[in-house]
């Protein structure tokens, strides 16, 4: 571990740190470095600009911040408070509490993703630094976006198995002057770098993808077993989701007869529908050679709850 990475330091003292499968947070990259094991990495990036403009105002909070940034000021995003957010960061770049390395003003993003040392406000990032934050970036499971937060949430539920209800607001975009944006841009030249890469990353993947998926009823809500039993209604369920989350990507999905009208109300564009029934897989060329290994004793010794399942 990187020594002085507080938020490192705290995660290890954690009682729930050993037992716990899920971490999510403001962590760096570095986090891998508390774990023996692999570690899988979802992130979700925003726009630099605006990422900058709402963690200014959320400093209106700290009394610290407010005498400073609200000094003339008549109101909270007026002229004279960004010339005050102006003024601050152009003259306490590197000392005492307000140095703004350590709160996130410049190339925050592209520090986290790196594995720098977050709290360490000497740390300026360079052009190796934002190369290993590329090769970190690249070989994430998932990168979405804070303006696409609905959906990006959702994905990464979807993807680790998670079943959440929750509301994403409106999402706030925040007018400000040109030369306050100027100088955000400047700040953050390696974190608008990286925010394109991921960008030009999702839509490269968008286009050369087809996702492909299918729903069966085998009735499992009929089971017996609590363990196993689940109604065909909740698969339905996340269907939905899937179908929402991929609204703009291209997707064959696979289902019974009576299900496709289903499908086509909540997805029209970039979509096939299949027909697919229980028989026909029975029917299929592999059907047999897929029970030969789920009953195996090799297959069913993989762990203690398969001998059970309906699989």
């Amino acid at each position: 571990m990187k020594p002085g990475d507080n938020k490192n330091q705290r995660l290890l003292q954690n009682e729930n740190y050993k037992t716990c499968e899920l971490f999510a947070g403001h962590f760096s990259h570095s986090i891998e470095d508390c774990f023996s094991e692999d570690v899988e990495f979802f992130t979700i990036l925003r726009n630099p600009v605006q990422r900058v403009t709402s963690m200014t105002k959320q400093f209106l909070t700290s009394k610290i911040y407010r005498d400073i940034l609200m000094e003339g000021a008549e109101k909270r995003g007026d002229d004279v408070f960004w010339k005050n957010v102006e003024k601050y960061l152009n003259t306490n770049n590197t000392d005492g509490l307000l140095a703004h390395e350590v709160h996130g003003f410049s190339n925050y993003m592209t520090k986290c993703i790196a594995g720098c040392d977050t709290s360490d406000p000497d740390i300026m990032v360079t052009q190796e630094i934002y190369n290993k934050a590329i090769t970190n970036l690249q070989q994430m499971k998932y990168v979405g976006f804070f303006e696409d937060y609905k959906k990006s949430a959702d994905d990464i539920l979807s993807m680790i198995g998670v079943d959440v209800e929750f509301e994403a607001g409106a999402l706030k975009v925040s007018d400000i002057p040109t030369s306050t944006q100027e100088l955000f841009l400047n700040l953050n030249k390696y974190d608008v770098m990286l925010y394109k890469h991921a960008r030009d990353m999702q839509s490269n993947r968008v286009d050369n993808i087809t996702y492909v998926t299918a729903l069966v009823d085998i009735n499992r809500g009929d089971l017996g077993s609590p363990n196993f039993q689940r109604s065909f209604d909740k698969y339905l369920k996340h269907l939905k989701l899937l179908l929402e989350s991929l609204k703009d990507q291209n997707m064959v999905v696979y289902v019974e007869p009576e299900h496709e009208k289903y499908v086509q109300s909540i997805k029209s564009d970039r979509l096939i529908v299949k027909s697919i029934t229980c028989d026909d897989l029975r029917s299929s060329e592999y059907y047999n050679k897929i029970q030969t290994i789920r009953q195996s004793h090799e297959w069913l010794n993989q762990a203690s709850w398969l001998e059970k399942s309906p699989q």
